[in-house]
């Protein structure tokens, strides 16, 4: 993984099991997430299912070595639940441009449906869907500059319930 300032990546984990058994563990992988990335990185969007969690970063600050931020998290969180988590096999695709960027903002918002865990975004919790519709006041992710390209919260929960459909929604 190469990190530069300003670049946007779609961080990807898929588990062979659960990462998060209850509500406990997505708010304390949360809550850590903010410690040890957080000074590097923005939160653009994210979704967390039980055996997944998908990120859309913004990296911020190319002094930390992400690496090893992302392994300090490993450490703090997986650890104390006794789960393994191998942090080379975290997918890092890099978007390079504005439309990458809003269909992986719609594809992670969208996962959980995907998944079968919900049949619709606005019902799965630890996503930043309810951020970017404005059902929840949440402060980890950076919905501003999205939000600004569209005329109210109808036009994105549309475009990102319009778009699910399309076959290069999903990487």
């Amino acid at each position: 993984m190469d990190f530069t300032v300003g670049s946007f990546y779609h961080l990807v984990y898929d588990h062979k099991g659960k990462l998060f058994d209850n509500y406990e563990h997505y708010y304390f992988f949360l809550n850590k997430y903010r410690v040890y990335v957080g000074d590097f990185s923005e939160v653009i969007a994210y979704c967390m299912l039980p055996d997944k969690f998908d990120f859309l970063i913004e990296i911020k600050d190319s002094n930390q070595d992400s690496l090893q931020q992302l392994q300090k998290l490993r450490n703090k969180i997986f650890m104390k639940y006794r789960k393994t988590l191998n942090i080379n096999e975290i997918k890092a695709i890099e978007l390079k441009s504005e439309c990458d960027i809003e269909k992986t903002i719609n594809a992670i918002h969208f996962c959980p449906v995907k998944a079968g865990y919900t049949d619709k975004p606005e019902d799965w919790e630890f996503s930043s869907y309810l951020e970017y519709i404005e059902m929840r006041e949440g402060t980890l992710p950076q919905t501003s500059e999205l939000k600004s390209k569209y005329s109210d919260v109808k036009e994105i929960r549309y475009n990102t319930e319009s778009l699910i459909d399309s076959s290069d929604l999903f990487y």
